[in-house]
């Protein structure tokens, strides 16, 4: 499944020509480092790979073992419960598509004392290294991409790389207020503002002290954040076939027809009315958001692809949603009893936003919903009924995303979901093939997939 979708591949060949050899899928072998390209070349290539990254295989994994989707036929019926080999894993898309023209980029928009780009870039690089690192833990970063000074890059703690990426964040806000200009028509994301990369960058943040259970920074992170639905980070795409769609559309609908479904969808459960699971109660009705995200009925459910899932459809990679979610999580984890107004305050600013864009019905929560008796408590104390009500609409708002399979292990599957087989959830993705077969530095042993990252041990 290793497919170049989007305007990437027209970049590609346009970058490198015709010299796409296996070595190419390497990345401690990267020959066709394109110093020579345009700049703004560079910069569509990269944000076109980081669109592939969050909208790959990756997250159609992350999505079963979730139980938001079902894996149903063929190999996907037997991903779902788990049965996966270290082929179906890739750091191509990562460290070649999205970092390597980073880097390159980075080197051209310094030269001409352009910060603004640098900064842009560096966030870029930021968020694909966190990615990786919260799926893999251990990762090459310093010595990645670095062929052929370094043949076999180091591996860096998960920690360490976690560490390395706020500093990276850092760099890129302070280099974001600087001098130059985000070309637009190089920004596929915000069209060269970079007042909202400086807010990705926040909510990025945010996102990875929450990794690594740094409550305090993540609400202080949080707060400079994606202050609004529209400055989510979303993909764009069109309707031309296996070129600019939806790559979820692309799968569902012309790769893999059938193969990903709904049928046995936790998520689906929590938003049809008909079901036990229900999560609406008299100031929620998800009749709406249930409707864009799926269709059919129980036991027969599919995933809608004349909606959230259309070929046209964005999809996000870094959210207002999950920037508040976030700090409401973050607040809590501080202090279960003295954050619980600052933590609702947070939540009902995700249902007023979910309103917004689904429709329904999200009323403000006040306190006393979670009190006993309330309709929000969960038949613990209030703080604990609060939390699970912002981590479930967490679960529920990152529909298809990463970061709720972070959050399952992170949290040691804090919704009490059901495993489609054994008792363990999955706790990470396995090194890739092409990556044991060719680095020596790769972690020995080798980790299995139930054996859970440094940061959640």
């Amino acid at each position: 499944m290793k497919k170049i979708n989007f305007i990437y591949l027209f970049v590609v060949l346009a970058l490198f020509g015709t010299a796409c050899t296996d070595d190419f899928e390497e990345i401690n072998t990267s020959p066709n480092s394109a110093t020579d390209a345009p700049l703004n070349s560079l910069i569509i290539a990269s944000q076109v790979s980081i669109m592939g990254v969050y909208e790959s295989e990756d997250a159609r994994l992350a999505s079963m073992w979730t139980r938001q989707f079902t894996g149903f036929e063929r190999q996907y019926a037997s991903y779902h419960v788990y049965s996966v080999t270290s082929e179906v894993f890739s750091f191509f898309n990562t460290y070649i598509g999205a970092i390597q023209p980073a880097l390159d980029a980075e080197v051209k928009a310094a030269e001409i004392n352009n910060t603004k780009v640098v900064g842009m870039l560096k966030v870029m690089r930021a968020m694909t290294y966190g990615y990786m690192a919260s799926l893999y833990g251990d990762i090459p970063m310093m010595e990645a991409n670095s062929y052929p000074e370094i043949q076999n890059p180091a591996y860096q703690g998960q920690a360490a790389v976690y560490a390395a990426v706020q500093t990276m964040l850092d760099e890129g806000i302070s280099d974001l207020a600087g001098a130059g200009g985000i070309p637009a028509s190089a920004d596929i994301f915000f069209g060269g503002d970079s007042d909202a990369w400086t807010e990705v960058a926040y909510s990025l943040k945010a996102r990875y002290y929450l990794h690594t259970g740094q409550n305090a920074e993540a609400v202080a992170a949080a707060a400079n954040g994606i202050s609004s639905t529209t400055n989510d980070m979303l993909t764009v795409h069109g309707t031309s076939v296996s070129a600019n769609q939806n790559s979820w559309y692309d799968f569902l609908v012309i790769q893999r027809d059938g193969y990903l479904r709904a049928t046995d969808s936790y998520l689906a459960e929590l938003l049809d009315s008909t079901q036990v699971n229900y999560r609406g109660n008299a100031k929620t009705d998800e009749g709406e958001r249930f409707n864009d995200i799926f269709v059919g009925t129980a036991g027969d459910y599919d995933l809608n692809i004349d909606s959230m899932f259309a070929a046209s459809a964005s999809f996000p990679l870094v959210s207002f949603y999950e920037t508040r979610l976030i700090a409401a999580e973050a607040l809590l984890n501080q202090n279960l009893t003295a954050n619980q107004a600052a933590a609702l305050a947070e939540l009902n600013a995700v249902r007023a936003a979910v309103e917004s864009e689904f429709g329904g019905r999200y009323d403000a929560y006040v306190l006393a919903d979670f009190a006993a008796g309330g309709i929000a408590n969960n038949g613990g104390s209030p703080g604990a009924s609060l939390l699970e009500e912002i981590l479930e609409e967490k679960y529920v708002s990152l529909v298809g995303q990463v970061e709720v399979f972070n959050d399952l292990r992170r949290l040691d599957n804090p919704l009490g979901l059901a495993t489609t087989n054994g008792s363990r959830f999955p706790e990470r993705f396995l090194y890739p093939t092409d990556e044991v077969n060719s680095n020596d530095n790769v972690p020995n042993p080798l980790p299995g997939l139930f054996d859970p990252t440094p940061v959640n041990q």
